[in-house]
This record gives structure tokens, C-alpha cells and sequence, in this order.
């Protein structure tokens, strides 16, 4: 699983188990089936309260200890 998520590739991400989908970088509002019921948005706001994009991703995930800071390009959308 890559962590760095620049790829067409649909990987997991380690940190907060969201399956990445290119569309969602265009349309964050979006939804399809890898990750529904959740949008990008949803996902988004859920790892900053949970520390996972949803509930059954919480035993998936590394703390933001494990993995050091976030990608410096990543921002809530």
C-alpha cells in the first residue's frame, strides 16, 4: 500500500484506509463504490475526528506518531 497517493493506481492509503480514486481529486463531492456511503469531503472530516476515513477503517490505519507529519500537500477540500 503507498502512503504518497500521485498515481492513477487505486492503492489503500496506510493512514487513514481511504481506496484513492482520481475522480475525487476533481469531484471530492462525488461517490462510487470503492468508498461508499463516504465522499472525499466526509472522509476527510471523519480522519480528522477518528483517525480513519470511517469506523471500519479505525484497526487499518497508522497514528499520525508512526507515519511522522502529514503530506505537506495535503489539504481539507
Amino acid at each position: 500500500m503507498d502512503v504518497v497517493l500521485n498515481s492513477e493506481i487505486h492503492d489503500i492509503c496506510e493512514n487513514c484506509f481511504w481506496q484513492d480514486d482520481p475522480i475525487y481529486r476533481e469531484r471530492p463531492d462525488s461517490l462510487d463504490e470503492a468508498n461508499s456511503p463516504l465522499t472525499l469531503k466526509e472522509a476527510q472530516m471523519n480522519f480528522l475526528i477518528l483517525g480513519a476515513c470511517d469506523e471500519n477503517g479505525l484497526g487499518e490505519t497508522r497514528s499520525a506518531k508512526e507515519y511522522g507529519d502529514r503530506d505537506p500537500k495535503w489539504k481539507l477540500l
